[in-house]
């Protein structure tokens, strides 16, 4: 299975886009991953965020591999535990999931466009979090799912 990662514009933290890359390298030795950044739109009081969205997921869809299998991290989505999440990643992998795409929005979220085409809308919290740092909880806990699947004593 190959992991693609989308996140929407750059990460103005080093230390946390350093966390980051510690989790994608830690992956890596289970599946390929790609990391794909997507232009952010800038924020401005004269436009409707609906638009800005928008324009995000133009940019994400021009990417995402529609035959792929595509998880959005969006805070109106399924919460679950890690353990959870470990049992819907080993059946991603048991189906056979070719292309695992998994998308983080911008500072807005993500369009309902993006959202309508998912096969999985995951929540971290009902807490809004810095996409930022929802980057690095996301490469974190995606570890952490091939930890407990694997067996490594990683999980606690």
């Amino acid at each position: 299975m190959e992991l693609h990662f989308v996140f929407v514009g750059k990460t103005a933290f080093p230390d946390i886009d350093q966390t980051v890359k510690r989790y994608l390298k830690k992956i890596r030795s289970f599946f390929p991953v790609s990391v794909h950044i997507v232009k952010e739109e800038k924020e401005t009081k004269h436009r409707n965020p609906a638009e800005i969205m928008d324009k995000e997921a133009e940019r994400i869809l021009r990417i995402v591999e529609r035959e792929g299998y595509i998880v959005s991290w969006d805070r109106t989505g399924k919460m679950m535990s890690s353990e959870e999440y470990a049992n819907l990643f080993r059946q991603w992998m048991d189906k056979g999931v070719k292309s695992l795409w998994m998308i983080v929005g911008g500072a807005l979220g993500l369009s309902p466009v993006v959202l309508s085409l998912s096969n999985e809308i995951i929540s971290l919290s009902p807490m809004t979090f810095p996409h930022d740092l929802v980057r690095a909880v996301i490469a974190e806990q995606t570890y952490r799912a091939i930890s407990i699947i694997n067996g490594i004593p990683y999980h606690k």
